[in-house]
């Protein structure tokens, strides 16, 4: 808001009028201190000879001041100044506006602290959702991951399985149980077959082969004394009747188990064991050590392809023996503990 026009006092004593905008070169003598009211400094009775050396007294001051005001003057074209009293005022004004702006500035300070607060909150909220969300995901690429493993697993698994399946034939598993002699069918369809006996008795325990006239088969499965537990297998030699069914001879409990061939282990590069085992041989040929440490027959027959007799010693044995490339079944008849290691 600019100043309103008027008379307005100038350092020298006199008034000079200020038109709103800017000043005048319009001046007015000043009214001396207890002077009459209406009758100027200049009028007072004996004032004209001391105003006359006031002013010679002063004026080189004010041509001085002047002279300063020109310069500036020339050196801000332009510009307009305001009165003394104008400025006094805005200062006055100005003075009284720090109040509202403390409270003004203390409420956007607040506001902008509740803001920041509200974002630093949302980030957190928003890192522990990504966090959530990072962690989810790799759970489920991990579960993924593991059901691709097993899915290919199972595919590598029935895929081997397939070549023994299609060389021995399959079917479900069967499991029976009794005590002393009985007799087991074998299942229809498949050629050879996995059995794993258990027996509990003192006496002669036997399992052998029947062919269809009940004669007995080359399949001499079991023929121990007293306790037993181990794997044989049947139909894996081509020669005479196949076997139908399982004859067991026992004097205590039994439990047998027929499996597919295909349901064996595969032989690892080292093992160790006791007793009747059987596993499947695959990949390339191989040299193997093998010991025993027993006191009856010790076996180590490869069936598939051209039989090979890896072993056949009584009691103890050590040395190496050569086995064909697989795929191929291993058949292992001991009474001791024996260790198989590959070579090379």
């Amino acid at each position: 808001m600019s100043t309103p026009a008027g008379w307005y006092p100038q350092p020298d004593g006199q008034q000079r009028f200020w038109d709103g905008e800017q000043w005048t070169e319009n001046f007015a003598p000043g009214v001396s201190p207890g002077a009459p009211e209406g009758v100027s400094s200049e009028t007072a009775p004996g004032a004209a000879r001391k105003n006359w050396f006031l002013r010679h007294k002063v004026l080189t001051a004010i041509g001085a001041v002047l002279l300063l005001g020109i310069v500036s003057s020339l050196g801000n074209l332009g510009t307009k100044s305001e009165p003394v009293a104008a400025v006094a005022t805005k200062t006055v004004a100005t003075s009284q506006a720090p109040n509202q702006s403390a409270e003004d500035i203390a409420a956007a300070q607040a506001a902008d602290k509740v803001a920041a607060d509200k974002a630093a909150a949302d980030k957190v909220v928003a890192d522990k959702v990504a966090a959530a969300k990072a962690a989810a995901d790799k759970v489920a690429a991990a579960k993924t991951a593991a059901a691709k493993a097993a899915a290919d697993k199972a595919a590598a698994v029935k895929a081997a399985a397939g070549v023994y399946d299609d060389a021995y034939g399959t079917f479900k598993t069967i499991v029976k149980s009794g005590r002393g002699d009985a007799l087991i069918a074998l299942p229809k369809g498949a050629k050879a077959g996995l059995v794993t006996a258990t027996h509990r008795g003192s006496s002669n325990f036997q399992v052998g082969g029947l062919d269809q006239g009940n004669q007995s088969t080359i399949d001499g499965l079991v023929n121990e004394i007293g306790n037993y537990s181990g794997t044989t297998a049947y139909g894996l030699m081509d020669l005479g009747e196949a076997p139908v069914k399982l004859q067991i001879t026992a004097d205590g409990s039994w439990t047998i188990k027929i499996a597919p061939i295909s349901s064996a282990r595969v032989l690892p590069a080292s093992i160790s064991g006791k007793g009747d085992a059987v596993f499947k041989f695959e990949g390339d040929a191989a040299d193997f050590a093998i010991t025993h440490k027993g006191s009856s027959n010790f076996q180590v027959q490869q069936y598939g392809g051209d039989l090979s007799m890896g072993v056949n010693e009584i009691g103890k044995y050590s040395g190496t023996v050569p086995f064909v490339a697989g795929p191929t079944v291993l058949v292992i008849g001991a009474d001791g503990a024996w260790t198989f290691k590959k070579q090379g």
